[in-house]
């Protein structure tokens, strides 16, 4: 059931949470590499190391805060800024740090960026959050606009989740008019590039890497996996999918 879409101050202020959350991540070694990297430090360095952390997470909540912004983290964001450095998890990490896509998503829907980056490459967008206010932004994305990009985030989304299952060994269910899923794949591919989701079809499949859906190898699916689940779950916020508007409560079930 849809919601009215977040308005374009929503997701300006989205937009400035997450940019937080990722540099609070990128800013600090993995967590499986801080006690390495610490175990060679005097006493002095790592205490310092750690007080400088601590110094930092109290001034993002600070600035969130007096922003205004605290209110609309979600409990996992809260968690994250709220934990010691030698307490976080990978995990932690990894949804911080993969959240850049959602904000790709996000600040391309606010107009400051021109196309949402291909499905087999990682955005690099902290750069383009803005520093102003609201008031300072040019047009939004129609939602038209926004409403094509969720189609092809969850064209994306579909074409991983279905080269998770077969690689997994799950046995499809027969296709009507004997299809295969190949048919089914070159099918999609050639709709795609018809109505320009997609530069052009390769081999009958959607093109990643200059080759061939069919054709990446695992690390490469996990890649355009992790990509089309972060840009589908920001789409679909942005279209209004997430009851009240509540970024963590944003459907991602398949």
């Amino acid at each position: 059931m849809l919601t009215s879409p977040p308005d374009r101050v929503a997701v300006f202020q989205r937009s400035k949470i997450l940019a937080a959350y990722i540099v609070h991540a990128m800013a600090w070694p993995p967590p499986d590499l801080t006690p390495i990297i610490l175990d060679g430090w005097s006493d002095d360095d790592r205490d310092g190391f750690i007080q400088k952390f601590d110094q930092v997470s109290h001034s993002i909540r600070e600035s969130l805060e007096s922003s205004g912004l605290w209110a609309d983290t979600t409990p996992q964001e809260r968690a994250f800024f709220e934990t010691r450095l030698l307490d976080r998890t990978m995990q932690q990490f990894l949804s911080a740090a993969w959240s850049m896509e959602a904000l790709a998503c996000c600040l391309w829907a606010l107009g400051l960026l021109p196309e949402i980056p291909p499905y087999d490459a990682q955005s690099s967008v902290l750069d383009r959050v803005p520093k102003g206010d609201v008031s300072e932004l040019g047009e939004s994305r129609s939602a038209a606009e926004i409403e094509r990009a969720r189609s092809v985030a969850e064209l994306w989304h579909w074409r991983s989740r279905t080269r998770q299952l077969q690689d997994q060994g799950h046995t499809m269910p027969p296709l009507p008019g004997g299809h295969t899923l190949d048919d089914i794949f070159r099918l999609a591919a050639e709709k795609a590039a018809a109505a320009g989701d997609i530069a052009a079809s390769c081999g009958g499949d959607l093109p990643a890497f200059g080759k061939p859906y069919r054709e990446l190898s695992p690390e490469e699916v996990g890649l355009v996996a992790s990509i089309a689940s972060e840009r589908r779950k920001a789409l679909k916020w942005l279209c209004g999918f997430a009851p009240n508007n509540q970024w963590d409560q944003t459907p991602t079930d398949t």
